[in-house]
């Protein structure tokens, strides 16, 4: 029972841990910058993280991705004032399997 009990106040406990990322950000990559805004909030006591209508649940669990260029999976889960993001899937040129892209990502609230 001591056990179940720990069990389910770690789980309690990492639930808190995400980071709230709400606002406008300036994103720079290869030298192009553009805006985007992220809405953070629990959804069952889940936190999510929405992007241009794109939710990314912090909850461990492997969800598809399917873009012109990319079919996968992709799952995220909060670390302390982190969130990291794991990605991998076949990366497809002209709808052919070009190759095999595996990437995580690790999103960290600091102060400006």
């Amino acid at each position: 029972m001591k056990i179940i009990l720990s069990m389910v106040a770690l789980l309690s406990a990492s639930a808190f841990a995400c980071p709230e990322f709400n606002g406008t950000y300036t994103c720079t990559s290869e030298g192009q910058s553009g805006q985007m805004e992220i809405k953070t909030y629990q959804e069952n006591g889940i936190y999510v993280y929405e992007t241009d209508g794109d939710k990314l649940y912090a909850d461990g669990q492997e969800r598809p991705v399917q873009e012109e260029d990319l079919v996968g999976t992709m799952s995220a889960t909060c670390s302390g004032s982190s969130l990291v993001m794991n990605l991998q899937g076949d990366y497809l040129e002209n709808g052919q399997k070009a190759g095999v892209l595996t990437m995580t990502s690790t999103v960290t609230a600091t102060d400006a």
